[in-house]
């Protein structure tokens, strides 16, 4: 079916004024053909303009024909805030991105879902990424570097109040042993470090845990 939704792409955003913008334009250049997109922003707890830069980037896109909603919460989570975009996720695939990193390839998209498309049995597709600077355990278990088939996930949800949300829930999806296609390509620029993020924030809690 030619409207038929073929992917969700749901970020999670908590005061990314500064970000959201290049994740946006980013996505919106992506070349596709014969792909129905959407877009589900869940902003949890904002309290600067991260909002209105989405409303004013995606009202003012041209030539690109993607579905987008925006949802307003306070779970204080990106976790939960992943489930609510589940929720609300018409795509047969489903792709978690942060909006303070971005995709490097305008081939993205296209090249994944091609994947999915040549092999039904395929349930999760990895990618290849780049970043400035990063530890092992910064990116340990990082659920924007999968694409899943939504009927895959099923009733899996995030987990909240976890260290580890994103390995948590990968562990987990991991377990039903899901046919894995992995790409080489590097598709997506991890934003680290980035003063003040949450990934940021939670390795200096647990590094203060570990010298207890």
């Amino acid at each position: 079916m030619k409207d038929k939704i073929v992917l969700s792409i749901i970020i999670p955003c908590h005061n990314l004024e500064d970000y959201i913008e290049k994740c946006l334009d980013s996505i919106l250049r992506q070349n596709v053909v014969d792909i129905k997109c959407e877009i589900i922003f869940i902003c949890d707890s904002c309290t600067d303009n991260t909002e209105e830069k989405i409303v004013e980037k995606m009202k003012s896109s041209k030539g690109i024909d993607w579905s987008w909603q925006l949802r307003e919460v306070n779970y204080k989570s990106p976790g939960l805030s992943r489930n609510e975009g589940m929720s609300l996720a018409r795509g047969e695939c489903i792709w978690f991105v942060d909006g303070d990193d971005w995709l490097i390839d305008n081939e993205a998209i296209q090249l994944i879902i091609d994947l999915f498309r040549n092999d039904a049995l395929i349930d999760v597709v990895r990618f290849r990424f780049d970043s400035q600077g990063y530890s092992n355990k910064a990116v340990y278990g990082t659920i924007w570097q999968y694409v899943f088939k939504k009927a895959f996930i099923k009733d899996m949800k995030f987990r909240g109040g976890l260290f580890d949300e994103d390995a948590d829930f990968i562990q987990r999806m991991i377990s039903r042993n899901p046919n894995l296609e992995r790409i080489y390509n590097r598709f997506y620029w991890y934003n680290f470090p980035r003063e003040g993020s949450l990934t940021e924030r939670k390795l200096i809690e647990k590094n203060r845990e570990d010298e207890v």
